[in-house]
């Protein structure tokens, strides 16, 4: 008894769980790695209220935190988050916003001396044991000219347990798809589907060159931006993805061995 308690122990520790937040209309991520390692990605909303969330959840400190671009749907719950809980290290895409929603949450991440680094392709972050994450989109020079450059240059990133890829896209849109695709882009088993599934994201042509075999829509139930489109979601079924969604099943947790996911 004593034996498979340990065992059971073990493999639990050396899992990879990667939470989709609920959080209405908007996105963040906690992921948990092997090693007692946290890191976020986006904060949703102010009024989601992620900081109560990862409290509630025994998160008392996040080794990197990720805000994939300056949306208040992605950094609404920033400030707040990094007021009340220690975080070792601040990424973003490097652009700046106009909004309070951006100033508060640089005027956070000053105050509290958190260390600051802009996420470019190729930096890589190594999360405990063999996690590793790696930044594949934006590069140095941005993308302009876009039908939103803020959501173009989304930080991507792709996190490797081992044999089992998730990719975390943010806001990209058809342009960043097209330029990561580019600049080959492999296949990967989880794809976060960009901007909540909208009608600017998601091409076939991007489902071929990602192949992934589920995907994880974070959405708002009845948002009035009517996503996720209905055009992404067929695309999604044609390509035989497995679809989840946050507005319908509230937070997907995926949970990886390095060898294998499940829902």
């Amino acid at each position: 008894m004593i034996l498979l308690l340990a065992l059971c122990l073990s493999a639990s520790a050396a899992e990879l769980k990667v939470h989709f937040l609920d959080v209405g209309q908007g996105d963040s991520i906690l992921i948990e790695a092997p090693g007692d390692k946290r890191v976020l990605v986006d904060a949703g909303t102010s009024g989601a209220d992620v900081d109560d969330m990862l409290r509630k959840r025994g998160i008392e400190r996040l080794d990197l935190v990720v805000a994939t671009h300056p949306h208040a749907d992605h950094i609404g719950g920033m400030s707040k988050v990094l007021k009340t809980i220690p975080v070792g290290m601040y990424v973003d895409n490097g652009m700046t916003h106009t909004t309070m929603t951006y100033a508060r949450t640089m005027a956070t991440v000053e105050a509290k001396g958190i260390q600051y680094r802009a996420g470019l392709a190729g930096r890589v972050f190594n999360v405990g044991n063999r996690v590793r994450i790696e930044v594949i989109h934006p590069r140095t020079n941005k993308m302009r000219g876009t039908r939103s450059d803020l959501n173009s240059n989304s930080v991507v990133l792709r996190v490797d347990h081992k044999k089992d890829c998730f990719l975390l896209t943010g806001d990209a849109e058809d342009p960043s798809e097209r330029f990561m695709m580019n600049n080959d882009i492999a296949n990967c088993e989880v794809l976060k589907v960009a901007h909540h599934g909208s009608k600017h994201s998601t091409s076939m042509e991007w489902l071929n060159a990602i192949q992934p075999k589920i995907a994880v829509i974070s959405v708002g139930e009845g948002n009035r931006y009517k996503h996720p489109a209905q055009d992404t979601l067929n695309r999604l079924e044609r390509s035989g993805t497995e679809i989840h969604r946050t507005d319908l099943e509230g937070t997907v947790t995926l949970i990886s061995t390095g060898r294998g996911i499940t829902v």
